[in-house]
């Protein structure tokens, strides 16, 4: 059962399902600054998502989920950057950086608690209590680009469940 499992992941194009992926703000960290965090604020699926075909004359064979686009990029794009985090004001800005809010929204209308957000006070706590200063490196490697339609999107069982009651 488990080489099946492992030939059936081989088809579907890797972390293709985290686009359907829901965020809580309130449980997880907008921003990561540490390993350990990267999936804590993301729970069930708020999109079903179904797998039948690859996308025609892409650069990859591998199956993406119906109503989303992928785009190939040119070469694999790398990009790396350092933040130096020594103040409450800098986590303040490192955080509004890395949240893209759609709609016009302003970062100042959402509030990443410091008792909720793991992350958040790792972060608060080693600059007030320990007076310390954080070197926050990231890298990213990106080759192809998803985009979802969502209006043809089905609601996952769960999200439907928890709209309903």
């Amino acid at each position: 059962m488990m080489k099946q499992q492992d030939e059936n992941s081989n088809i579907y194009l890797p972390n293709s399902n985290k686009i359907a992926l829901g965020f809580n703000p309130l449980y997880g960290s907008p921003v990561c600054y540490t390993g350990a965090c990267q999936m804590e604020g993301f729970g069930h699926p708020v999109f079903k998502l179904q797998y039948e075909s690859s996308a025609s004359g892409s650069c990859t064979n591998k199956l993406i989920p119906n109503f989303v686009a992928l785009d190939c990029l040119p070469s694999a794009v790398t990009s790396a950057s350092t933040e130096v985090i020594s103040t409450l004001k800098q986590l303040s800005e490192s955080i509004s950086n890395k949240i893209e809010v759609s709609v016009g929204a302003s970062y100042n209308a959402f509030s990443f608690s410091y008792t909720n957000s793991k992350e958040t006070s790792y972060m608060v706590d080693n600059i007030v209590k320990n007076n310390l200063t954080i070197m926050y490196t990231s890298a990213q490697v990106s080759q192809v680009k998803l985009s979802m339609f969502e209006p043809l999107m089905e609601l996952s069982d769960t999200f439907r469940f928890v709209i309903d009651n």
